[in-house]
């Protein structure tokens, strides 16, 4: 992967340009007085050990950290001498070091770095992992500050534009790669497992050994298993998958870290040690064992038997480095053991080291040397680099230091000092300890052209790695050197490694065999257990259907309400009063019949409408579901063929097939019901034997259309009984509409007159109300009675039952979501129902969606029922007849082209909910209320909310953003209950500065993504509308890659709002920070993210944003980060180099041009800083036609 820049922050890269003149004219200060002494101060970057139980080998960094300070110590000896490269240096110049403890992590190397602003450095030796020193290298380019690594072996950082001032002792990966190609091709080895860290080194470095096989002409089946470092549980499972895959060659390519959880897995699982072979890079796969022997050593059981373990596991294990080490690396070694550890430890103090690493060097730890018992050779790389640097500085010293007493430096500015020292580092050509050290004079990186890689082999006598040989690329020539290698079986004889011998072939298909039969064995057990169990079941649902079979639902239980009318039923009576006797009768004669078969129970009948009751919601949805289909079956009369559309078109609730009321696209998703379902069998398979099968009541083979093509609106859709498509009205006969509703039957009483059972309370209320819902031909229920189905499977495989002569898959059922309508004007007590009060429309308009003054309506969730047979009807039905609708439903939800998904998610939900859970609800309601309201507001479409995380799909990228900045001040201004206020993992936090309230009650996170979703449908769940495809994941990632009262868009997203700017959208006021290219879980190519804030909110600090890994900008993604967070600090630099700072034309702002402006997060006016001077710099643009100024207002 290529690193690239993009746009990078108003804040730190402005302030970067200013603050490294300010840096650097510090240092020549501090040269030019007499308490420097014309001491060059040369960063280390390394990390190192804080306390005990800091991550990380201590014993390790902090040897690198001594031989790296005997390297200023042995320099400074040794100037003047004429074996320094030819160079005879000032007696008067001096090097002295400081220490920057990088930790181990990109955040703690950049924080170091930042810091070092109070007492800059000259020049930075380090660090030793490509990972940070990608971030480090491009804080140096902001800030002209040369860097030489000694470990950082990535080929990413040869690029001289991007790190322009970046050069390294170490070789890069490219070298060691090479040296593992050469020692598998002697070995002949043809098939390798490939473990390695799925961040940049791993994939360089894979890619590298790939390249190099094929270079020597040696064809090896590689089997890639990548894991992300530090996340055990992924190592493990990418262990295991390499067990899987037979491999007994493991390259295992690994961060120190990971290294012990390796092995140890490795060893738990049988693949490390005898039959497999592990092989790797400059890695330490030795790592503790300084530990465990110094443990074993007093005693110590339990580190004695893991010594044992380790030691067995690791025989015979390969490493390949580059062969580095001369005769002047002894002479560095001998110096070491006179080392005087009392005097040492003043040193190292002095020069920053942390105090437990300090307190370290104790006499033991000198007098027995390094060499023997320390293999790495980053040691010694650090080593060069020093001198390397110290060696340029030596020859620009006449340019950085005035002669005489004189001002006169050359090199006084921050660019062409850096550029010079980055020269002189690269002209350096000296014999180091590494051997020749000499330079690309444009990448910066070491030549290799002289470099033999040396094989190393962990001898178990020994419990440490020994030479074995050294390979020459050059000549593609392994000579074996020292003592015969013993392998992982405890022999000298190199094994062949094949992925699995033919007689572990035959075994593993025994095994097989009888693993199959054991497993029928055991699959005829469970069908036992499993017939038994079923048997009860069986018979308990004949009970209850028996139990349905006696009578209606019973006070206090469920009840399932549903209501049918005729529509334009008085026109058909006034005009055609004939027919209409005849087809009642039939009308009458489906409804009942089927109301039988599904146990119902007429409540009452009010001229043609029908009141029933059913047992459950199911029963009622699917009873209502076959009398519309065997409406459309009946034998009607020539006079209502069509329903009386020639009388009633005209009429505005009436649905014309002439006109579609939604989008194409939405109904091409009308189209696709059951295009992608299951099959007829299937649906009967989960219907089970023991749910009854109802025939159709009239039969559909030759229905009374099948002749008549002309009728208006008929579609061919149905193949029947195996003759060609017949054409089918999507309208015919009496069109019956049916509204249901559920609940808790709260009010049974018998009618006076019938007896029959009349329920009333909060259930028959609502019935009644969405039962005037629907037109004719339509069924609508409340999302209380979708909520009472258990499986909308179960009910699909009742209708695909019912319609077995209906072909490709036009037998099942879905639902269609119709937004939330406030449905009834009287004031509602819905008992054991989830509504709400709400205002009056007017109201609604002019306070907006939650106000609760004036008129109460009771709201409701409506949700269509729309049988496969009859989908077509969906697309040319009018609105709901409800007083108004409140939220969007599925035909006014984005189309899936161009709409942007938007993840906002409640951050610490489950913490607040143990904290709190008697508040929760009222806490949940105002931030449902909140991100709800804002969703009307901006034209938005929720598409799921569950425990706080609301999925939200925008039509508009500029209203999508719209929507997040107004959620997060809407969250902040909101009265919380005292309950979140105490919660101390939601404290409310206010600006230092300004005193601005910045974080008050839950934190909700968002980020979102603009593109094409594959697919847009309803949900066969809930009926909303759902989107797929990588849109989705897109969007995911991004929003939670950030924290609560972040807001995150996706570079796609990002790019749309300026188009729609483009196009006349207003572009709400904000403040933008570009955050860099990042790696996402799952996505192959690196996506850019933005952060935006309200221009109130600015100063809110985050951390960095959580990503598999940062790609190319993740310098400006770390150090943006780093300076936002250190605004106050920012400030106290601007303001102390008032003098300094640079006054341009003031260049100004609109939504629709590239230039931003930004203020400094949380400063105020004050006439004693800078002032009303404007800081001007060209930003770096991520598309190379974008010419942009971005601005920062220091106040």
């Amino acid at each position: 992967m290529q690193l690239k820049f993009v746009s990078t922050t108003i804040l730190s890269f402005t302030t970067l340009i200013f603050l490294s003149e300010v840096s650097f004219q510090c240092t020549l200060e501090q040269l030019n007085n007499t308490y420097c002494e014309d001491a060059y101060s040369i960063g280390l970057l390394l990390p190192l050990c804080e306390s005990e139980e800091a991550e990380g080998s201590c014993h390790f960094w902090s040897i690198r950290l001594a031989i790296t300070l005997l390297a200023f110590q042995i320099f400074d000896e040794q100037k003047g001498s004429t074996g320094m490269n030819q160079t005879m240096t000032p007696n008067q110049f001096r090097i002295k070091p400081k220490v920057l403890n990088t930790g181990f992590d990109p955040a703690t190397a950049i924080e170091a770095v930042v810091d070092s602003w109070e007492t800059p450095a000259v020049a930075l030796v380090g660090p030793s992992r490509s990972d940070v020193a990608v971030p480090v290298a491009t804080l140096g380019k902001a800030l002209h500050w040369p860097q030489v690594s000694y470990g950082a072996t990535s080929t990413e950082l040869s690029n001289s534009v991007l790190f322009p001032y970046f050069s390294r002792t170490t070789h890069t990966t490219s070298s060691s790669s090479l040296g593992m190609a050469g020692v598998i091709k002697y070995y002949g080895w043809t098939s390798a497992a490939v473990l390695y860290p799925s961040e940049e080194w791993g994939f360089n470095l894979l890619s590298k050994i790939s390249a190099s096989l094929a270079q020597l002409g040696h064809s090896v089946d590689l089997f890639p298993v990548s894991f992300v470092s530090g996340q055990k549980q992924e190592l493990r499972d990418a262990l295991d998958s390499i067990k899987s895959s037979g491999n007994r060659l493991i390259l295992g390519l690994l961060l120190n870290d990971d290294i012990p959880t390796a092995l140890d897995y490795a060893a738990e699982i049988g693949v490390i040690g005898e039959g497999y072979q592990w092989f790797g890079t400059d890695v330490a796969y030795d790592l503790g064992l300084d530990e465990l022997k110094s443990g074993a050593a007093s005693g110590d059981e339990q580190a004695s038997q893991q010594l044992e373990r380790r030691v067995q596991a690791l025989r015979g294990a390969l490493k390949v480095t580059v062969r580095s080490i001369t005769g002047a690396w002894q002479q560095v070694d001998e110096v070491f053991r006179d080392v005087d550890a009392d005097a040492f430890r003043l040193v190292a103090a002095e020069a920053g080291a942390p105090q437990y690493t300090v307190s370290l060097f104790k006499p033991g730890f000198f007098s027995n040397g390094f060499l023997g018992n320390f293999t790495s050779s980053t040691p010694a790389y650090a080593y060069d680099a020093v001198w390397a640097v110290a060696l340029a500085l030596a020859s620009l010293h006449d340019q950085l230091q005035p002669r005489d007493g004189a001002a006169n430096a050359t090199l006084v500015g921050a660019e062409e000092r850096a550029k010079a020292i980055f020269a002189a580092v690269v002209a350096q050509d000296f014999e180091g300890v590494t051997g020749r050290v000499r330079f690309n004079a444009t990448t910066g990186d070491r030549l290799d052209s002289t470099f033999k890689l040396e094989l190393n082999f962990f001898d178990a006598e020994e419990a440490g790695f020994v030479p074995a040989g050294l390979y020459d690329p050059a000549n593609d020539t392994l000579v074996l050197i020292g003592p015969p290698i013993v392998w992982p079986d405890g022999t000298t004889s190199p094994p062949s490694l094949a992925p699995g011998s033919r007689r572990e072939i035959l075994q593993t298909a025994l095994v097989g065999t009888v693993a199959v039969l054991v497993f029928l064995l055991l699959l005829a057990g469970i069908g036992m257990v499993y017939y038994r169990r079923t048997l009860g079941e069986r018979l308990t649902r004949l009970a209850e259907m028996r139990q349905k079979r006696r009578g209606p639902p019973v006070q206090g239980g469920h009840v399932a309400l549903a209501i049918t009318d005729i529509q334009g039923s008085t026109t058909l009576w006034d005009r055609l009063p004939e027919a209409m006797a005849r087809d009642i009768k039939v009308h009458h004669r489906i409804l009942r019949h089927l109301l039988q078969k599904v146990s119902g129970y007429e409540v009452a009948t009010e001229g043609d409408s029908f009141k029933c009751a059913f047992h459950t919601a199911e029963d009622a949805v699917a009873w209502a579901v076959l009398v519309q289909i065997n409406l459309h079956l009946a034998p009607w009369s020539p006079e209502l063929e069509d329903g009386g559309h020639a009388i009633l078109r005209s009429q505005p609730d009436w649905a014309n097939p002439d006109v579609p009321t939604m989008s194409e696209v939405h109904m091409h998703a009308i189209d696709a019901l059951g295009a992608y379902g299951p099959t007829m069998r299937h649906m009967q398979q989960i219907a089970g034997k023991s749910k009854e099968t109802i025939p159709p009541l009239f039969s559909p083979p030759r229905p009374p259309w099948a002749k008549r093509s002309s009728i208006r609106g008929a579609i061919p859709l149905i193949p029947v009984s195996g003759d060609r498509p017949q054409e089918m009205p999507v309208f015919r006969g009496l069109r019956v509409r049916i509204g249901i509703h559920a609940g808790t039957a709260t009010d049974v009483s018998a009618n006076e007159s019938t007896k029959r059972a009349v329920y009333g309370g909060a259930v028959a209320v609502m019935a009644e109300a969405v039962s005037k819902a629907p037109v004719g031909g339509q069924i609508i229920m409340s999302g209380e009675t979708l909520a009472a189905i258990p499986s909308m499977d179960g009910l699909a495989a009742r209708v695909a039952a019912h319609c077995r002569w209906a072909k490709r898959n036009s037998g099942g059922v879905s639902v269609m979501h119709l937004g939330q309508h406030a449905i009834l004007n009287e004031e509602v007590v819905a008992t054991g129902s989830n509504l709400r009060s709400i205002a009056s429309q007017s109201q609604l308009a002019e306070d907006g969606p939650g106000a609760v003054d004036g008129p109460m309506s009771a709201e409701a969730e409506l949700i269509e029922v729309v049988p496969w047979l009859l989908k077509d009807r969906s697309k040319y039905f009018p609105p709901p007849q409800t007083i108004m609708q409140i939220s969007a439903a599925f035909s006014q939800a984005p189309t899936a082209e161009g709409v942007t998904i938007v993840f906002a998610w409640f951050e610490k939900y489950k913490s607040c909910l143990m904290f709190s859970p008697s508040g929760m609800p009222e806490i949940m309601a105002i931030y449902n209320r909140i991100l709800r309201n804002h969703i009307q507001m901006h034209d938005g479409y929720e598409v799921e909310n569950d425990n706080g995380v609301f999925v939200v799909a925008f039509s508009s990228a500029v209203s999508a953003m719209s929507w997040a900045l107004d959620v997060q001040l809407g969250l902040l201004h909101a009265e919380w209950p005292a309950s979140i206020r105490v919660f101390q993992d939601m404290p409310e936090l206010s600006d230092p500065v300004t005193g601005a309230v910045l974080f008050r009650g839950p934190r909700c996170g968002i980020g979102m993504c603009t593109g094409k979703a594959e697919i847009m449908q309803p949900c066969p769940r809930t009926g909303r509308a759902e989107y797929f495809g990588s849109l989705m994941n897109h969007a995911a990632r991004v929003a939670f890659s950030g924290v609560g009262g972040q807001v995150l868009l996706h570079d796609r997203t990002w790019s749309a709002v300026h188009k729609e700017a483009r196009h006349g959208a207003k572009i709400p006021e904000h403040h933008h920070l570009t955050l860099g290219a990042h790696s996402l879980k799952g996505i192959k190519d690196a996506v850019v993210i933005h952060q935006v804030s309200p221009p109130s909110l600015v100063a809110r600090q985050f951390p960095m944003i959580k990503t598999v890994t940062a790609i190319g900008s993740e310098g400006f993604d770390e150090v943006a980060r780093y300076l936002s967070q250190e605004a106050p600090i920012l400030r106290q630099h601007l303001n102390m180099r008032q003098s300094s700072s640079a006054v341009s034309s003031r260049t100004t702002t609109n939504s629709s041009n590239t230039v931003e402006n930004a203020q400094l997060p949380g400063t105020v006016p004050d006439g004693n800083a800078i002032g009303d001077a404007e800081i001007s710099v060209p930003a770096l643009s991520r598309q190379p036609s974008r010419e942009s100024i971005e601005t920062i207002v220091v106040a």
